[in-house]
């Protein structure tokens, strides 16, 4: 288990250092756009952006994300290189097709009705196409944990975006089209990398079986790649009507912020899943065994990020108020749920693994409908008064109760036979983190003595937690000590 977790360490660190580019770049672009465009433009931008992301699934139609799962069924093999050739193939006819329709659609009903331009819609139809074929690449190299390699394809594809959106914000004094613009060019421009990338493994055979065979995996998982992004349009939709582009901007400022958080989170995920798989397709474990390795790492997980989701919150205000200008004050005020649905996000990648592991990628799109159906009764019926803040804590709060949802499922339906009584001490403990956040920043100035005194009993528990829970990891430990030093 040592070693699974190393290279859990590293990869993680690898996609960590890889968004951390991207949150990095986003950070300094950030006050650079905020104080270029205005709130109602801001506003204007997630909608297309949201936009975006709802063709983006109609391009896919989750094939990428079935190379991930189905890469452990051939490895490094002509299996591979047929499915490969397969899903290119196909995708790259599919998306020429629906590429028309969709530019014929708005050519002959004017997009206006939602203030959009049809110039910009094109760029962004055309973005999330090639974006498919980018996938793909990522998707392989996942599996493949060349995570070296994921780095510098990031480092190069976000300095592209980045100098790009400063090009048309600074040089052209564009608005938010920049963003538009430079994420085309920078689309296009990995394209032809990714298409260089995969040259050796698209010399494979076309087989319908294939497709088929990611299709199935696919189709599960498209209808909760599909409600996310249309369920974001509509609640920005939604807002903008019920109180105006200045909300609507917002709004969007809460979501992209908690975008930066969700590259960290989602690094993470693209570490653990290869391992996590690694670990239920071991033949020489028992299903005991892989359950109680699975175990022991998501209780150390789960603390871990607890510990630095509490000090993230703490500071999250005094950042995102450098980060931003002044017109977004109510954002970092409120910043720290972002930080709590940032620790949601990432117990929803521990307990999730299994749901794709076992190809049961329904309930995925039940987790999306169930997230988006509960956050928009939250907000008409309960928050629809707080406007853009309304709008991200209903989110928040659907989020929590889908996590529940997808903890029961792996734990009791699947085959992760995990009770929720063997991880209810570090359940509990990351729940009373969250309520001390939520009482730190709305009721009290005492962030010195309180954060203090967490510390004090976080090692405390951590240290618990290493001596008494993870013997046999202590004892691994000791082994390799005692045989290097022989």
């Amino acid at each position: 288990m040592i070693n699974k977790l190393k290279n859990l360490i590293i990869n993680s660190n690898n996609y960590f250092l890889s968004n951390l580019l991207a949150a990095f770049s986003g950070f300094i672009l950030l006050p650079i756009i905020t104080s270029s465009i205005s709130v109602e433009e801001y506003g204007m931008l997630g909608l297309y952006i949201s936009f975006g992301s709802i063709v983006n699934v109609f391009f896919r139609l989750g094939l990428p994300g079935s190379i991930t799962r189905l890469y452990y069924d051939h490895g490094e093999s002509n299996g591979l290189d047929n499915l490969l050739t397969s899903i290119v193939k196909f995708l790259s006819f599919y998306n020429i097709i629906l590429i028309i329709i969709l530019i014929l659609f708005f050519y002959l009903f004017d997009p206006s009705f939602l203030k959009f331009k049809l110039e910009l819609l094109s760029f962004v139809i055309f973005g999330s196409a090639l974006e498919t074929h980018i996938d793909i690449q990522r998707r392989l190299i996942q599996p493949r944990e060349d995570t070296k390699y994921y780095l510098k394809f990031n480092f190069y594809y976000i300095s592209l975006y980045f100098l790009s959106t400063l090009f048309f914000l600074k040089v052209i004094n564009l608005s938010y089209e920049s963003i538009i613009y430079s994420s085309f060019i920078t689309s296009f421009v990995f394209f032809l990398v990714s298409r260089i990338y995969l040259k050796k493994n698209l010399q494979g055979n076309y087989d319908s079986g294939l497709i088929l065979k990611a299709f199935k995996y696919g189709i599960g998982v498209f209808p909760s790649h599909l409600v996310n992004p249309l369920g974001t349009f509509f609640f920005r939709a939604l807002i903008l009507n019920l109180s105006g582009l200045i909300e609507a901007g917002l709004f969007t400022m809460f979501q992209v912020l908690n975008n930066f958080l969700s590259q960290v989170a989602n690094s993470f995920g693209r570490a653990y899943q290869p391992m996590y798989n690694s670990i239920k397709s071991d033949i020489n474990l028992d299903l005991k065994d892989k359950n109680n390795q699975i175990k022991d790492i998501s209780k150390f997980l789960i603390l871990i990020f607890t510990f630095l989701t509490f000090f993230s919150a703490l500071l999250s205000e005094f950042i995102v108020n450098i980060l931003t200008s002044k017109k977004y004050l109510m954002v970092a005020e409120f910043s720290f749920l972002i930080c709590i649905n940032f620790l949601i996000q990432i117990l929803y990648l521990i307990f999730s693994q299994e749901i794709g592991f076992a190809k049961k990628t329904k309930f995925y799109s039940y987790f999306a409908f169930l997230n988006q159906f509960l956050s928009i009764i939250f907000f008409v019926f309960l928050f629809k008064n707080l406007n853009s803040l309304g709008g991200y804590l209903s989110i928040l709060i659907a989020n929590y109760f889908g996590l529940f949802y997808i903890i029961y499922i792996s734990c009791i339906k699947l085959n992760l036979k995990i009770s929720i009584k063997e991880i209810s001490f570090e359940i509990i403990y990351l729940l009373l983190t969250i309520f001390l956040i939520i009482y730190i920043k709305l009721f009290t100035d005492s962030y010195l003595i309180i954060s203090t005194i967490y510390i004090i009993i976080y090692f405390v528990i951590f240290l618990y937690f290493i001596l008494n829970r993870n013997k046999a990891l202590l004892n691994e430990i000791k082994k390799k000590y005692n045989k290097s030093y022989d």
